[in-house]
């Protein structure tokens, strides 16, 4: 290796660390997958010359891998299949396997001949499959594609690339961690405030003996969880088997007001009969 190269190889890995710290910052930074992943394949371009790149996830309900985002620089692509089998095409095997991929001439490939239509519908010259895994689990694959020329993805740029797929696996765990305990505060609030409702409608039954004021404080404890405008309570009338609006609550206005209004029960087709 002469100088001049031994400057370039220097030079070439410190890009490339440079590219990973900056990887990590925008894993920091963003948790929504589509931004983070925008982000990401902005700083990849900086060291790796791809025109295509898209990331598969492993959904578990259908047991298949789903084009989850696509950043493709080819213009007007062609729509495809949103979803693979895990042992079907090239990301399949490769999430199967656990091991790289690596098409360096597509217009020559043999192998995996769906994936290989889907890559030449694409105008994908070359390309380069790497799985998407953490210590815990399997996520998916992450693939890039050069429509520059063939050997884009030389063998000596596996590790480097592996290297990014592991931190790319990360970022997907850490955002699906995210949405997850997100999901599960609210889950949580919700089941708080339907506590509260039920302990403040004990207390009211509690304390208050008469009808119409009760429902009203009903109402009221309903209203700051159910966001409703009005709330109506009718009693059957077995006598006249009819439904007979005892209290009507309406918001915004100030008050609730109680009015008789009597429809038959078969009208509204609610016809109660007394058990027998």
């Amino acid at each position: 290796m002469t100088a001049h190269e031994s400057i370039l190889d220097r030079s070439d890995r410190t890009a490339r660390h440079d590219a990973l710290l900056d990887i990590t910052d925008v894993i920091c930074t963003y948790r929504d997958l589509p931004t983070l992943f925008h982000h990401l394949a902005a700083r990849l371009r900086k060291v790796v010359e791809f025109d295509y790149v898209v990331l598969m996830l492993h959904d578990p309900a259908i047991d298949k891998l789903r084009v989850h985002i696509l950043e493709i620089l080819i213009p007007d692509p062609p729509s495809g299949p949103m979803t693979t089998g895990i042992d079907e095409g090239a990301a399949g095997w490769v999430f199967s396997n656990q091991a790289h991929l690596v098409f360096d001439a597509v217009d020559d490939e043999t192998r995996f001949p769906d994936s290989i239509s889907r890559l030449k519908s694409l105008g994908v010259k070359s390309c380069c499959y790497l799985p998407l895994t953490t210590p815990q689990q399997r996520l998916g694959t992450i693939t890039f594609g050069s429509a520059s020329g063939t050997h884009q993805f030389p063998e000596t740029t596996m590790p480097f690339l592996q290297r990014v797929a592991n931190q790319v696996a990360i970022a997907v765990d850490n955002a699906r961690n995210f949405d997850s305990m997100n999901e599960f505060q609210d889950k949580l609030a919700l089941e708080r405030d339907r506590l509260r409702m039920l302990l403040e409608s004990s207390n009211v039954l509690i304390s208050h003996l008469e009808l119409k004021e009760l429902f009203k404080e009903i109402s009221s404890c309903l209203r700051n969880l159910l966001h409703h405008d009005m709330t109506a309570m009718a009693l059957y009338d077995a006598d006249a088997d009819m439904l007979r609006t005892f209290a009507i609550d309406l918001q915004p206005r100030a008050s609730s007001h109680s009015r008789r209004i009597s429809i038959t029960a078969k009208q509204l087709n609610l016809l109660t009969k007394p058990a027998s």
